[in-house]
């Protein structure tokens, strides 16, 4: 107010409102400021995308991850026990956000053994509902489309290649668990689609890990340079997945 702005604040109640507000409301404002965790800045990039706005976005980081940072176990090796166990608790868990992880391992490990622990978490977060979905089988293929919208994109992907159709669905950012329920179901290569899946996920890994190694100097070119390679990747999967769904549309329309 005492520089001549009109604020407007909005506190979200569930998932998926600061989504709704960026896209309806973003254009509406000279800048645009979320408060939170890395889950309420992916809502915000993601619906400034969708509702195609040019609106200047800021960052308070205050979320998830600063818990963590509080937390330093004494013992190293219990503290890798707990952010394993983590992981494996994000396979099965549609809430937690995993950026919140590999910023965590960040906070408590060097760089490149948080990177590594991270990468051993990832494979342990999608290779848990992998093989749930595929010991359920096709029949759970339609439910998940019918629940999942997003999930109705991959069959007119037409990849053949197991490696590839992993690695790009990561890309895009779709839902973890329900991805990986899905392509176990549709029993794909488990070492394809794991390395496929490691290396789609791979950029947003690296970039949280190093996040969450400069959390005590957010004023760091590592700190900003990691962010804005993260807003960036959030923001290419939203509209790269945004193209290929109206060209999805558009194809079924004609057939």
């Amino acid at each position: 107010m005492n520089k001549g702005y009109l604020v407007t604040t909005m506190v979200s109640s569930c998932p998926g409102e600061v989504t709704e507000f960026a896209k309806r409301y973003g254009g509406n404002y000279d800048l645009l400021v979320c408060a939170g965790g890395d889950g309420t800045l992916h809502e915000a990039v993601n619906g400034l995308a969708k509702g195609e706005h040019q609106t200047p976005l800021g960052y308070i980081p205050c979320g998830s991850t600063n818990d963590f940072a509080s937390y330093q176990p004494e013992s190293p090796v219990f503290a890798v026990f707990i952010i394993l166990g983590l992981f494996l608790l994000k396979s099965v868990d549609f809430i937690m956000y995993s950026p919140v992880l590999y910023a965590s391992s960040g906070i408590m490990f060097p760089l490149p053994f948080a990177i590594l622990l991270n990468t051993a978490g990832v494979a342990i977060m999608v290779s848990t509902p992998f093989f749930i979905g595929r010991s359920l089988g096709p029949p759970i293929v339609s439910r998940l489309r019918e629940k999942h919208a997003k999930l109705q994109i991959l069959e007119h992907l037409h990849l053949n290649n197991d490696v590839v159709a992993s690695f790009l669905v990561r890309m895009l950012g779709l839902p973890l668990i329900p991805v990986s329920l899905y392509l176990g179901a549709k029993e794909l290569h488990y070492g394809k689609y794991l390395f496929g899946s490691i290396l789609g996920l791979l950029p947003v890994t690296i970039c949280a890990t190093i996040l969450g190694t400069s959390a005590d100097a957010p004023g760091s070119p590592a700190f900003w340079i990691a962010l804005s390679v993260q807003v960036l990747c959030m923001a290419s999967s939203a509209l790269i997945f945004a193209v290929m769904q109206k060209k999805a549309k558009n194809t079924g329309a004609r057939n």
